[in-house]
């Protein structure tokens, strides 16, 4: 579909047009699918839906579960948490140690699209869409 004008000037960061952003989102769910294919998601991977007891990790809210590809789960979760590289390959390597780091930072792109418009269209704060707005500039910097 299309995007209006106004829109895309508030959301979408200066250098992007809304063609080259769902080409790219396209491609990233079909070299997701042919990766690991589609199994459950919880699609919100957030630091306020994941519970540590000190033995087992909890995760809690699957309000947004569904049938999906853990790529862009993961890179739902990457967004959501201050990690760096050593925390990602950590996390990845006791997730699932066939998932190559590079194929999640390029699963983050689109994921970051989806947060700027979910955060737009519920009427997150400013401060929240401008942090959406900031990650999807980084990782589109990041797929260029």
């Amino acid at each position: 579909g299309q995007l209006s004008p106004m829109f895309q000037a508030q959301l979408l960061p200066a250098q992007t047009s809304w063609p080259a952003l769902r080409a790219y989102t396209a491609d990233m769910q079909g070299f997701a699918d042919r990766q690991l294919g589609r199994c459950l998601c919880h699609n919100d991977l957030n630091p306020a839906n994941i519970l540590y007891d000190g033995r087992r990790l909890w995760l809690l809210d699957w309000e947004y579960g569904d049938l999906g590809n853990p790529l862009i789960d993961l890179a739902g979760a990457l967004i959501s948490h201050p990690w760096g590289d050593a925390e990602l390959e950590q996390f990845l390597r006791a997730y699932n140690p066939a998932i190559e780091k590079a194929w999640v930072y390029r699963a983050a792109m689109p994921v970051a699209l989806m947060m700027v418009f979910w955060h737009a269209l519920h009427g997150s704060s400013a401060e929240l869409l401008a942090e959406a707005k900031a990650s999807l500039n980084h990782y589109w910097r990041l797929a260029a």
